[in-house]
């Protein structure tokens, strides 16, 4: 049987099952060895915890106190003081371990996601540890978030990790993009193994947490009353993180062309770059329709102009039958990453790509919206053959000044090519969509793959049938294969109590 790691979770990742510093994988126990040491190494760093520590750093390069006085620090260098804070609590599966997250200025999402600090492990009475921290921030200068750790010394300091390669394990992603971007694994009600309280109630979070960890000091300390919030909070400053990232990452467009770069604007539209969960709302029958299909047909068909009488477009829910007293909670469905869904929607919202272009590849074996092998070779077969060569002479066609932009249509009409028969056959049919449903049902001819041919008005209805026909056995089969998927294509994976992999 697989197991399944750690769950996507905000900054912890990708820690160990007892995240100390005995655990001296990868680089995990570095750190500055004294304050010129430090200062080196965030020189020309222009993000507020590199502010912080060129003011509080001790001559041995570690740090004194524990959290409170890294939050503190880093708080008073974004302008937001301690009553802006608010901390957030989820259950990863090292175990259903609680981990902590905090922001400062927490009730302005785009002020919060500049700054987050995580407690990502317990200790050996399990309580929270307080002088093991993860913490990014955002780089204004650099368009990036910086990342740092700390450790706990025998004196009682903290030692200093600056940028540590071992968080890029999960926040790069599978594709590993080479930057830290802000992750939660469940980005919306009901929340499952996150605290949703205040104002909801999540379904493990109160059932897994473990009595040493709510009765231990430093947690109460954490999960204070007026402290602790909602996981409904947290999602709004993750998806301002986001934007900040995808906002950095489209920006490309208009850099000098560079096949590279350019392939990395269109790898979202293809591959998985991170996985997000969502899970029916207890027992209702209530679920997000992204457990099915993409939510980016939703935007992409509204941008054209097509199914604007159908339902799905206007609801980001479907219904199945309630859940009988036979039945188990549909929890967390894996679907498509939203930093994935962000990009590829920025890209068309900038006219980088056009809305139906983006369908186009969507549409290829879309009842798998993550964990498409199809979608993601066509991608990396293509890449290969433009690194090759393939594209040479129109790539240098388009002159000295080109732009990523330019470069974009030509790789994308590259990568969305087949041979069949020894004979070229285009995946981008004029105006209209291949409707593949699943990849096994690939056809082998031209002539068969014409037979797939949709208009966008039919894509949209065919979509709409597909939400109005599902079934819980469906999704719940949907589930289990795609967990098992995703837990072989990341180093990560939410807890599913009752998910067997072959």
């Amino acid at each position: 049987m697989k197991g399944l790691a750690l769950a996507l979770l905000l900054a912890a990742a990708c820690t160990s099952p007892n995240d100390d510093v005995s655990d001296c994988s990868e680089d995990r126990c570095e750190a500055a060895q004294s304050r010129d040491d430090l200062l080196d190494q965030v020189s020309g760093f222009g993000d507020p915890i590199s502010a912080f520590l060129r003011d509080a750093v001790q001559e041995d390069g570690t740090l004194a106190g524990n959290y409170e006085q890294v939050l503190e620090g880093v708080g008073t260098q974004i302008g937001c003081e301690r009553n802006t804070e608010k901390s957030f609590v989820v259950l990863s599966n090292q175990a259903f371990h609680a981990k902590t997250i905090f922001n400062r200025c927490a009730d302005s999402p785009i002020d919060a996601s500049e700054f987050f600090l995580l407690l990502p492990t317990l200790n050996e009475d399990l309580d929270v540890e307080t002088s093991l921290i993860h913490m990014t921030a955002w780089d204004q200068d650099a368009q990036r978030y910086r990342r740092y750790a700390t450790f706990p010394g025998d004196d009682g300091t903290m030692h200093i990790n600056v940028e540590p390669s071992f968080c890029l394990g999960c926040h790069a992603g599978p594709r590993q993009l080479g930057t830290w971007q802000p992750l939660m694994n469940e980005m919306t009600n009901p929340w499952t193994q996150w605290n949703a309280a205040p104002g909801f109630v999540s379904h493990e979070f109160d059932d897994y947490l473990a009595e040493a960890t709510q009765g231990g000091a430093n947690y109460a300390e954490v999960s204070a009353e007026g402290l602790l919030d909602s996981a409904s909070n947290f999602e709004p400053i993750i998806r301002a993180g986001i934007d900040r990232v995808t906002g950095a990452r489209v920006q490309k467009r208009h850099d000098p062309a560079d096949i590279d770069e350019a392939l990395q604007l269109l790898q979202p539209l293809f591959c998985d770059e991170m996985v997000n969960y969502v899970s029916e709302i207890h027992g209702s029958g209530e679920i997000r329709s992204s457990a099915l299909i993409d939510d980016s047909f939703r935007e992409l068909l509204s941008a054209i102009g097509e199914g604007s009488e159908l339902g799905f477009l206007s609801e980001t829910t479907m219904q199945i039958a309630p859940q009988q007293d036979s039945e188990s909670n549909l929890t967390l469905v894996a679907v498509r990453g939203e930093s994935a869904l962000r990009a590829e929607l920025s890209l068309v919202t900038r006219q980088a790509l056009s809305p139906l272009q983006a369908l186009q590849v969507r549409s290829l074996d879309w009842t798998h919206p993550v964990a498409s092998d199809f979608r993601c070779e066509l991608f990396d077969a293509g890449a290969a053959r433009i690194r090759a060569g393939v594209l040479d002479g129109e790539v240098s066609a388009l002159g000295a000044d080109a732009t990523n932009l330019e470069l974009l249509p030509l790789l994308l009409s590259e990568v969305m090519s087949l041979e069949l028969d020894g004979e070229p056959l285009s995946l981008q049919p004029e105006g209209s969509v291949y409707l593949l449903d699943d990849a096994d049902l690939a056809p082998a001819s031209a002539m068969a793959w014409k037979e797939l041919e949709l208009s966008p008005a039919q894509l949209a209805t065919r979509l709409q049938s597909a939400i109005d026909d599902a079934s819980r056995d469906q999704l719940q089969r949907a589930r289990d294969v795609r967990a098992c998927q995703v837990a072989a294509l990341l180093p990560t994976a939410p807890l599913i109590p009752d998910l067997r992999c072959e």
